[in-house]
């Protein structure tokens, strides 16, 4: 099991043993457009540890549902060319049928779980975050409590004993948040290692994010270091 980061070009190394009767391979290559832009190229950042954590997680799911031999996934950071490859997964196993499955498991769990971030350089010369919403033309500001009764059908009174953490960057924040008494902390989700202070061991947090995908893996990493209250909100901000 193998789940890298790197700066370097990528490429498939996996061969099958023996016993292997199929091996899988999938490359994610960059275009040279988005939404209908021409792209000139892209940036990947991540946050490492976290990413690696969640990324090895990830590969240890695939190969307790399905019957593998070898998995390894390499995702590229820093700045890629058009037609460089950004991702490659592969995976090797006795039957084609399940290689192909793991293959995509691995591929759609890394895209909507591991934090990875991608920035589109456009020939025009500007470039953005992709995913990243832009300011509203009329801004409005959006109580949190509010939020939660349209999402879950809490009432403000069940978020008291809360402590909300927003974790969006401050480039996804064209909305300014709320919580009931203004208690919001907002952490950006690149920065939260340098702010583990402000977490009390033992106090309840719920995180919020933009898609509900970040919020969910930090309240993993942070129970992992010992925050057993932390909870996250499965939808975010651009569910609204």
């Amino acid at each position: 099991m193998i789940f890298q980061l790197t700066h370097e070009p990528i490429a498939a190394e996996l061969t099958a043993t023996p016993a292997d009767g199929a091996l899988a391979v999938f490359v994610g290559v960059v275009r040279n457009n988005h939404q209908g832009r021409a792209v000139s190229f892209l940036e990947y950042e991540a946050y490492g540890d976290l990413a690696l954590s969640e990324g090895a997680a990830i590969l240890r799911e695939a190969e307790e549902v399905f019957p593998l031999t070898q998995t390894r996934c390499v995702h590229r950071l820093g700045r890629l060319e058009i037609g460089e490859a950004s991702i490659v997964v592969e995976v090797t196993s006795g039957h084609r049928g399940e290689a192909f499955a793991a293959c995509r498991y691995i591929v759609d769990e890394v895209k909507a779980r591991v934090p990875i971030w991608k920035k589109e350089h456009f020939v025009e010369g500007d470039a953005e975050w992709v995913n990243s919403e832009s300011e509203p033309s009329d801004s409005k500001r959006v109580l949190l409590s509010e939020i939660l009764r349209h999402w879950s059908g809490w009432e403000s009174d069940d978020l008291k004993a809360f402590q909300i953490v927003d974790v969006r960057e401050p480039y996804e924040r064209p909305q300014v948040l709320q919580s009931p008494g203004d208690r919001t902390l907002h952490i950006p989700y690149s920065e939260i290692n340098q702010h583990l202070a402000r977490f009390a061991q033992g106090d309840p947090y719920l995180l919020v994010c933009d898609s509900g995908t970040r919020a969910k893996v930090l309240a993993r990493d942070l129970q992992s270091k010992g925050f057993g209250n932390v909870f996250a909100l499965s939808v975010g901000f651009r569910d609204l």
